[in-house]
């Protein structure tokens, strides 16, 4: 089909030292082909119909693709300021804040969700269910056959927080050293789904967070020494600290928080000439391992020891030679 994304932006040069900026701009994600054609399968399971006093019934749970998703539809706003102040030559300092509503979000709500909703009267969940069974009474109803358990644009989600960055390069020696730091807070991040409360799930990391989020703030320091062909970098990287699910309480678990990790890598190149690099890089330098990030959804064991590999380093130090060539 088709959509009408756009994005407005205001920059205003102030004077040397300062330059405001801002966006705002409607923008959309359409759906994968999993969310859309996924062939899925069928799991027959025991349902309470609706149509009949919630009586228990044998029905199947359809999980797979929706081809008749829609795109999800945001709107982003976003302000900032840019400062170089002419008395500290080569520095450049900024700050963004942003905010980001989703309406439509794609999700796949489960069968007692569905249920509810639809018995409260919101057809668009009424619309995934299907009653062509034998009826529980004679001369009664078609009893529920079928749940639907497919994506569909039921969520809506917010985010908010701020972008911030510095660099600072200034002679030293017979080189020049460039200083750089860029990172993230997250303020809020909330999912309102179909009957389900709002849920602000930023800083939630856990495997019981539904959804599962990131840690808040999030910082790359690194220092860059360049003289001749030479050029070597200290680089740090920070996570700040989480918990495991917030909407634990302290009397839930004895222990709701991860820490904060932080990591050390190294890189240095040596410019061969104009067409040739060499260079090596060491990630994780002092071998930091990932927190512990434990739930109790594993079946098999009720302390489940995992980690978020999408967040943390869960490979250790490493090592990288190589050779870039351009021609």
């Amino acid at each position: 089909g088709m959509v009408e994304p756009w994005k407005l932006g205001l920059t205003s040069q102030v004077n040397d030292d300062v330059r405001l900026r801002s966006t705002w701009s409607f923008d959309i994600r359409a759906p994968d082909l999993q969310e859309l054609f996924a062939s899925g399968f069928s799991v027959l399971g025991t349902f309470a119909d609706i149509h009949n006093q919630n009586t228990p019934v044998s029905a199947y749970s359809l999980q797979g693709g929706n081809p008749n998703l829609k795109p999800e539809k945001s709107t982003t706003i976003s302000g900032g300021v840019v400062l170089t102040p002419h008395w500290v030559d080569g520095l450049s300092l900024s700050v963004d804040y942003y905010s980001i509503n989703i309406k439509g979000a794609i999700a796949t709500i489960g069968t007692s969700v569905i249920l509810a909703q639809c018995a409260a009267g919101v057809q668009a969940f009424c619309n995934q269910l299907t009653f062509a069974g034998p009826p529980v009474t004679p001369g009664g109803p078609p009893s529920l056959s079928q749940i639907a358990t497919v994506p569909i644009n039921a969520n809506s989600q917010d985010v908010s927080g701020v972008d911030f960055q510095a660099d600072y390069r200034f002679p030293i020696l017979s080189g020049a050293l460039d200083l750089h730091l860029v990172g993230n807070y997250i303020d809020s991040q909330d999912q309102t789904a179909a009957g389900v409360p709002t849920f602000d799930y930023a800083g939630s990391i856990g495997p019981d967070s539904s959804p599962q989020g990131v840690p808040k703030f999030r910082t790359t320091v690194s220092a860059t020494y360049v003289e001749g062909p030479w050029q070597g970098t200290v680089q740090g990287r920070v996570i700040g600290s989480a918990k495991l699910n917030n909407a634990w309480g302290p009397l839930n678990v004895d222990n709701n928080a991860i820490g904060a990790v932080a990591y050390l890598d190294l890189r240095a190149s040596y410019k061969w000439n104009d067409n040739i690099q060499l260079y090596g890089a060491v990630d994780n330098v002092i071998n930091t391992p990932p927190p512990i990030t434990p739930g109790t959804t594993n079946s098999q064991n009720f302390y489940d020891q995992g980690i978020r590999d999408s967040v943390y380093d869960a490979i250790g130090r490493s090592f990288r030679i190589g050779v870039r060539v351009k021609y």
